[in-house]
């Protein structure tokens, strides 16, 4: 998916070809129909022998194995960061995520932010929660088609508030990129303990 999108996006094609390449789409988009499969929140888990299908992990826009323009993240072992949980990933942008030239567009690095963010703050002590605030602060151009590291990890874990940073830093080693994120653990339900 990614190849052809590339292909479409990046390449001159006279009308012909264009919709030669729309017919064979057509034509994959029909081997795949199928029944619809249920939201990822809803319903009973499947078994990990399928691959975990249903998660949110592998739907996502910004890491899913399962989604067409999803890019590869090749998580990484980190040490905690001052003893608190800290999460990284390797990946490589191609110029299908461009902003300004042989750079990465702003708003998919926040959402690669995001992404990293979320899963380090679930693994604070008592459960994470929802992304209340994310600040994304842009030091130098973030390239394509050059490997990128992201690291992130939690500050503070107090009470429903769950404070994290993180960082991306290119090849080179220069940090292009941070961010600080404030997530919110839902409130609990009238009869369960919780603050």
């Amino acid at each position: 998916m990614h190849a052809l999108a590339r292909r479409s996006t990046g390449a001159h094609h006279d009308p012909a070809t264009l919709d030669a390449a729309a017919a064979m789409v057509q034509a994959a988009t029909s081997i795949l129909d199928g029944d619809d499969a249920a939201p990822w929140w809803d319903g009973p888990a499947v078994p990990q022998d399928q691959l975990g299908l249903r998660a949110y992990r592998h739907r996502s826009l910004f890491g899913g194995a399962l989604h067409p323009f999803s890019p590869p993240l090749r998580w990484i072992d980190v040490d905690d960061v001052d003893t608190q949980p800290a999460l990284a990933f390797t990946v490589t942008l191609s110029s299908l995520y461009g902003g300004p030239p042989r750079a990465v567009h702003g708003g998919y690095l926040a959402g690669l932010f995001d992404e990293l963010l979320g899963a380090v703050q679930g693994k604070a002590q008592g459960g994470g929660g929802y992304t209340g605030r994310l600040t994304v602060r842009y030091r130098a151009l973030t390239p394509v088609d050059e490997p990128q590291t992201f690291t992130g990890w939690i500050t503070e874990d107090r009470g429903r508030r769950i404070m994290t940073t993180a960082e991306c830093r290119t090849a080179a080693g220069v940090r292009s990129a941070e961010a600080d994120g404030l997530f919110v653990r839902p409130r609990a339900a009238p009869g369960e303990s919780g603050t």
